[in-house]
C-alpha cells in the first residue's frame, strides 16, 4: 500500500490526517528525558552552521519543528516560510540572519503536502522561491533520497545556471540520486556523486541545506 496510500486509507479529510500525525512529532516528557522526538545531531550541526553565518537558507521536506528547535538552541530565530501565503510578507533572504523554507507545509496547519499526489507539484508562489534559491544559493544535500518528493526533483533537475554546486552529505543506501543532477567534481563517491566531508561542511561556501528525512 505504501506511506500515501495507508495515509489516505486512515485519514480521508486534512484534518483527520493532522489529528494522527500530531503525535509523532511531539513528545511526552518521557520521551524527552528518552532523548526521543527531539533534534538530532545533524538539527544540531546544521544549527551550528547557521550560528556560524556559513548557511543563510534551510530548504526542509519534514513536517516537524526540529530544525527551528535547534536553531533557537543556538540563538538563532529563523524567518519561518511554511505556507505559500508566508512568502508575501517574507523579509528578503539576503536580509535575514536565516530562512526556513517548509516545502510540505507543517505538521500543525492542515493544508500540508503529504500524499504521492500532493507532492507532485507545488503552488505558483512556492516554486517561484524555490527556483530562486536553487539559483542563488549552492547546495548541501543532507539525508535525502528524492524517491517521493517529484515536485522538488524537477525543481532541482529545471535548474538551469548551474552557478553554485551541489554536494551530498552522504549518499543514499538505497541507491545512487538521479543521474541528471550535477556532474561530479573533486571528491566523489563510487557512482560519481560530489561528497564534502564534515570538515569540508564546516568551511563550506555553500549556504543553503536540506536537512535530513526519514525515508518513507
Amino acid at each position: 500500500m505504501g506511506y500515501s496510500g495507508l495515509l489516505a486509507s486512515l485519514a480521508s479529510t486534512p484534518a483527520a490526517r493532522r489529528a494522527i500525525l500530531a503525535g509523532f512529532f511531539e513528545p511526552t516528557e518521557d520521551e524527552r528525558q528518552q532523548g526521543l522526538k527531539v533534534p538530532g545531531a545533524a538539527h544540531r550541526a546544521i544549527a551550528a552552521l547557521v550560528a556560524r553565518g556559513a548557511v543563510r537558507v534551510i530548504l526542509t521536506t519534514n513536517f516537524d519543528r526540529l530544525i527551528e528547535q535547534a536553531l533557537e538552541a543556538e540563538g538563532v530565530f529563523p524567518q519561518v516560510i511554511a505556507t505559500p501565503t508566508a512568502i508575501d510578507g517574507m523579509e528578503p533572504l539576503a536580509h535575514a540572519r536565516c530562512t526556513v523554507i517548509k516545502l510540505h507545509g507543517d505538521y500543525a496547519r492542515i493544508d500540508q503536502l503529504n500524499t504521492v499526489e500532493e507532492l507532485s507539484h507545488y503552488s505558483s508562489p512556492l516554486k517561484a522561491l524555490l527556483d530562486r534559491v536553487l539559483d542563488e544559493y549552492g547546495l548541501i544535500i543532507n539525508g535525502w533520497s528524492g524517491d517521493w518528493d517529484h515536485a522538488l526533483v524537477a525543481a532541482i533537475e529545471g535548474t538551469r545556471s548551474r552557478r553554485y554546486p551541489l554536494y551530498w552529505s552522504s549518499l543514499p543506501l538505497w541507491g545512487p540520486p538521479p543521474s541528471v543532477w550535477w556532474p561530479s567534481t573533486g571528491h566523489t563517491s563510487s557512482v560519481g556523486y560530489p561528497l564534502i566531508s564534515s570538515s569540508q561542511i564546516s568551511s563550506a561556501g555553500c549556504r543553503h541545506s536540506i536537512p535530513s528525512r526519514t525515508r518513507r
